[in-house]
């Protein structure tokens, strides 16, 4: 049986939700964590439409991408659109899950399905986080430090770059006295005791704070374990915000512009001015609301950079002067992303349906 805490759980581990922003709301958002899942449906924003699908082909979770309760709730009215939202969902048992910025930030996440549309090369995260890494120092008796190193890297911990299996080590000695009660791995009750020592300091993400933490406690010999997790200030360079690559040939601006419409399946794009004979070759993109990143699209050299929901002023912007500024449409520039969701959990839980929503439409017309 597959619950909903389940499937929490396996979309952790896709994209851990501790690297969704800080003003997001990813995650459980309605339902009963302990039901068992017959069905999932993906889309990015939830409707009445999207529930009634639901509701139709025995659904009873839905995944979305932006989250439905993105701020405080202070009343809640059943003749208003989200008071019948609420009251659908509970009323046929059906749970809400939203996975959003964090989906955005990690590999195989909404950018690396943008960029995959235009069949980007030689990707990497446009602006990486800092704040996501931690480092473990710990002290185990020498014989026994090859141990701990194996089982810290086992879990993830060491890797930096394309790089594994780093670790820093240093050898002294640890004291200490076991009191009455206690049974020391070595040394004797009530007497002090030098023991020859390994200290071991290992990188790792943050979202596996507590698997390093627990294995470490199991792999340890001494009962007490002394350790420090330490906060690191460096880039991640695995996750963050945007994509930037390079094009599988290079483009003229008005040929990038139509290969650019016709990838994406744009109805319209909007886009800076710009020479003519201004080639293409280099881009950055950020599905979704991305005017935040168009300096760091400039420092790294883009020749373009894709996102959406841009202001007249960023289009004037003087920064720009030499980058292809385009807004090709939130839907548009987030929608594949569910095309790798499908795929991931497809994966993960072969035994029942998961499907992209037929009733999640484009909020926005053009005429």
């Amino acid at each position: 049986m597959i619950t909903v805490r389940d499937v929490l759980q396996v979309l952790d581990q896709y994209a851990p939700f501790v690297y969704q922003e800080e003003y997001d709301n990813s995650g459980f958002q309605l339902g009963d964590k302990d039901e068992e899942v017959h069905g999932i449906l993906l889309c990015l924003d939830l409707t009445t439409e999207i529930i009634d699908e639901a509701i139709q082909n025995r659904f009873n979770l839905i995944l979305t991408h932006h989250p439905f309760f993105f701020k405080g709730l202070r009343y809640l009215d059943f003749s208003k659109s989200e008071g019948r939202i609420i009251r659908k969902l509970t009323e046929n048992r059906i749970s809400l899950i939203s996975f959003h910025t964090n989906f955005d930030n990690v590999a195989k996440g909404t950018n690396e399905a943008l960029a995959n549309k235009l069949g980007l090369k030689d990707t990497m995260i446009l602006c990486p986080k800092k704040g996501a890494l931690r480092k473990l120092v710990t002290f185990c008796p020498v014989g026994f430090s090859e141990k701990v190193r194996s089982a810290l890297f086992s879990v993830g911990g060491g890797y930096i770059g394309n790089y594994d299996s780093c670790s820093f080590n240093a050898e002294g000695y640890g004291t200490f006295r076991a009191q009455e009660g206690s049974h020391p791995y070595v040394g004797e009750i009530n007497q002090i005791h030098k023991e020859l020592e390994t200290r071991i300091e290992v990188i790792f993400p943050v979202h596996l704070t507590d698997t390093i933490i627990r294995l470490l406690l199991e792999v340890h010999p001494y009962e007490e374990v002394a350790y420090d997790i330490i906060p690191l200030d460096n880039v991640y360079t695995s996750v963050g915000e945007g994509i930037i690559g390079n094009l599988p040939q290079n483009f003229e601006l008005m040929d990038f512009l139509a290969f650019l419409k016709s990838s994406l399946e744009c109805k319209s794009i909007r886009y800076n001015t710009l020479s003519n004979n201004k080639i293409i070759s280099k881009v950055a993109l950020c599905g979704g609301s991305g005017s935040f990143l168009i300096e760091e699209a400039v420092k790294l050299n883009a020749d373009a950079f894709v996102t959406s929901d841009l202001k007249y002023h960023n289009f004037l912007d003087s920064a720009i002067e030499n980058m292809l500024l385009i807004d090709a449409g939130h839907y548009e520039t987030e929608i594949g992303g569910l095309n790798l969701l499908k795929e991931f959990l497809l994966q993960k839980f072969p035994n029942f349906a998961v499907e992209i929503s037929q009733k999640g439409l484009n909020p926005v017309n053009y005429l």
